[in-house]
């Protein structure tokens, strides 16, 4: 199955998950099968077979892999299980005890959500490394960054204030027919632009532990940076990047004590979802932390793709970014777009990297208020520019004859 079928299993799933309960999920797992089952020609065979449950009881297919077939019907799921398995036992003239007992997995939307949810997150994980190996493959390569250069741009940091580092780009209310206007700027540092100061040639993201660990400790500075500044100081809200880690340590919590009274509210604290993903329960900590703590919450980092993985996480949040990957995405994704808009009721949505205009028009035909990116930045420094003053030359030229006569 492609990145692209893949894309829209995982939009389709989280459809059907927000809006029926009495459905029958089953996973056809086709290296179950015996051995002499499992050659190339059986199983395209085997996927054609169970394509005709798609016009016989209207189900939905998807062929995840070669092997892996999802199956999805408005049914009970132990009938549902048993029509399938029929199907395979008699199109592979099997007996019973040829079947294994690992060949069907089968889950109820009502009473299964969680085990779902996990199996998606497995499949939004394998969608995240195709995205990067076809990144790999279009951008020149590079190798991994070592831990001495690791350790180069850790002492980097030592050695210079993290004000230096910081860049800003604000979110704006873009409404139709005025000026772009800030509801609040995200603060952060540019992880690639460090490293490329140091190894150009070298990746971050092909180490993780070395980017987590960098990334940590860059987590703390910020925040002694911003622990200290000072009421006075503050002529915008402020959101900035943490790890989901960085939130349950003694660092956060000694920045958090240390705020001025009222200063929390004047903070946004922006988590990746990649980052949510990777330890749901500590994610979910967390921000219960910061909420009791009275920080604000954007979730950062949502690719259309991603959508699906966000309605049964029950995430609480202020702002949700969705990146504007490409209009096509977007448009595309928008009838999920639209009904997690309205399950996250009170969640303001916001249109992350938005480089052209025709982005802020289907953001705002999709329901989006506040926008981001390069573009936006752009229209709202030409709307602060002074206008420049229109010279009368007729007048002028009759003033200048004037002074000459």
């Amino acid at each position: 199955m492609g990145e692209t079928n893949l894309k829209l299993f995982l939009r389709d799933i989280g459809q059907l998950l927000s809006g029926s309960v009495n459905m029958a999920f089953v996973r056809v797992d086709l290296t179950k099968l015996p051995h002499h089952c499992r050659r190339d020609r059986y199983l395209r065979m085997a996927h054609y077979t169970l394509q005709e449950f798609k016009s016989v009881l209207n189900a939905k297919v998807y062929p995840i892999d070669q092997k892996t077939i999802i199956l999805i019907h408005d049914t009970e799921c132990d009938s549902f299980a048993s029509m399938i398995l029929d199907k395979l036992t008699s199109f592979f003239e099997l007996s019973p005890d040829q079947i294994s007992s690992t060949l069907l997995s089968s889950y109820s939307f009502r009473d299964d959500r969680r085990e779902i949810l996990a199996y998606l997150q497995q499949l939004t994980r394998k969608l995240e490394r195709r995205i990067e190996r076809r990144i790999e493959d279009e951008t020149p390569s590079k190798r991994p960054i070592t831990v001495k250069e690791c350790a180069a741009l850790v002492e980097m940091l030592d050695k210079s204030s993290p004000s230096g580092l910081v860049r800003n780009q604000s979110v704006y209310a873009a409404l139709s027919g005025n000026a772009p206007r800030p509801v609040f700027t995200e603060s952060f540092v540019s992880v690639r632009d460090l490293v490329t100061t140091v190894s150009p040639d070298a990746d971050f993201l092909q180490s993780r532990y070395l980017f987590m660990h960098f990334t940590q400790i860059l987590d703390q500075k910020m925040l002694k940076l911003y622990g200290s500044l000072e009421e006075q100081q503050f002529d915008f809200t402020r959101s900035i990047n943490l790890n989901v880690a960085t939130i349950l340590t003694p660092e956060f919590q000694h920045f958090r004590d240390t705020l001025r009274s009222g200063l929390a509210a004047r903070y946004l604290i922006e988590l990746q979802l990649t980052d949510i993903m990777v330890n749901l329960q500590a994610a979910q900590q967390a921000i219960n932390l910061l909420e009791e703590s009275g920080f604000r919450i954007v979730i950062d980092g949502v690719s259309p793709e991603f959508i699906p993985m966000l309605f049964h996480m029950q995430l609480q949040a202020s702002y949700l970014k969705i990146n504007c990957t490409s209009t096509a995405d977007i448009e595309q994704n928008a009838p999920i777009i639209q009904t997690l808009m309205a399950q996250m009721d009170g969640c303001e949505f916001i249109l992350a990297r938005c480089e052209k205009q025709n982005h802020i028009a289907l953001g705002r035909k999709l329901g989006f208020g506040l926008f981001q990116g390069f573009f936006v930045d752009s229209v709202y420094r030409n709307a602060k520019k002074p206008k420049p003053l229109k010279i009368n030359s007729v007048h002028t030229h009759r003033e200048l004859r004037r002074a000459a006569g």
